[in-house]
């Protein structure tokens, strides 16, 4: 049985860790990878420190586009999610859903590893560390009914 494009893009995006998250500042791209984990809501959760360039972007565009892809699959095996989304520092509202999101990926083995990460303390103010939220507008793949084409197609969840 056939996959859909909706399956499809689930798969890619449950088997990989790191997203390429595009920011921009004044004309200027910037390109950087991230480990993300997705909730049920298809929105990603990356962290990464106060001072980078792409926070920094972030705080004054939220439109960004991201990717996420298996880079050792052969060429012409090899699909991927493509997004437009806007990006937002997390509120400290959301802060436990988004760090539990993310912190239950990465310490999939050690769950008790997780709590000391919850902390809303660690994320705000003075602190080092941010969470962003990246909240697709639009996702695609590669058409899976045109296997060696350069199409995409829309995916709806």
């Amino acid at each position: 049985m056939k996959k859909t494009s909706s399956q499809i893009a689930k798969k890619i995006i449950s088997e990989n860790l790191y997203l390429s998250l595009a920011t921009l500042k004044d004309s200027v791209p910037w390109n950087t990878a991230l480990f993300y984990a997705a909730d049920e809501n298809n929105n990603f959760f990356c962290v990464s420190t106060k001072n980078t360039i792409h926070v920094k972007n972030i705080e004054l565009n939220p439109d960004v586009a991201f990717t996420i892809f298996n880079s050792t699959e052969k060429p012409g095996d090899i699909n991927g999610v493509q997004a437009s989304a806007k990006a937002y520092l997390v509120e400290p509202k959301e802060i436990i859903h988004a760090a539990t999101t993310i912190y239950k990926k990465r310490f999939a083995k050690t769950p008790s590893d997780i709590k000391k990460y919850l902390s809303p303390d660690l994320y705000i103010g003075s602190a080092a560390l941010r969470l962003i939220k990246i909240v697709p507008s639009k996702i695609f793949i590669l058409d899976p009914t045109n296997k060696g084409s350069d199409d995409r197609v829309e995916v709806k969840f």
